[in-house]
This record gives structure tokens, C-alpha cells and sequence, in this order.
């Protein structure tokens, strides 16, 4: 038997309009209002999921036993 490291990514998605006079005057305003918390994404902005094996490795059957004196 193995054990499996399996990488879960979700991804969520949101389109918010802001007014402003340049594409990266918009980016930027959308940006700062994120990391101020004013977009925060949650269930209802879910668009995608995918499921990646990252890790993969045997299981040891063997038992190790210690002796104490």
C-alpha cells in the first residue's frame, strides 16, 4: 500500500467595475480595495477546482520494537 500527497486547488473568481481614466489606474484601484478587504471572494465565486498528486511514497509494514534496560 502507498500514501498519496494530493494538492486540492480551488479557484475563485469575481468581476468588479470601477471607474477610473486607465486600465492600470482600474487594476490598481481594484487591487488596493482587495487588499483592504473591500472584495473578499467566497463560495459563491467559484468557478474551478483540480486535484494534483504531488507526493508519493511506500508505506513501511515493518514495525520497529525498542528495548529498554
Amino acid at each position: 500500500m502507498k500514501n498519496f500527497d494530493i494538492e486540492i486547488t480551488e479557484t475563485l473568481q469575481r468581476t468588479v467595475s470601477v471607474a477610473a481614466d486607465s486600465r492600470e489606474e482600474a487594476e490598481q484601484m481594484v487591487d488596493d480595495g482587495w487588499h483592504n478587504g473591500d472584495y473578499v471572494l467566497d463560495s459563491e465565486d467559484f468557478i474551478d477546482i483540480d486535484f494534483k498528486t504531488v507526493g508519493e511514497r511506500e508505506m513501511s509494514t515493518k514495525r520497529s520494537w525498542m528495548r529498554f534496560s
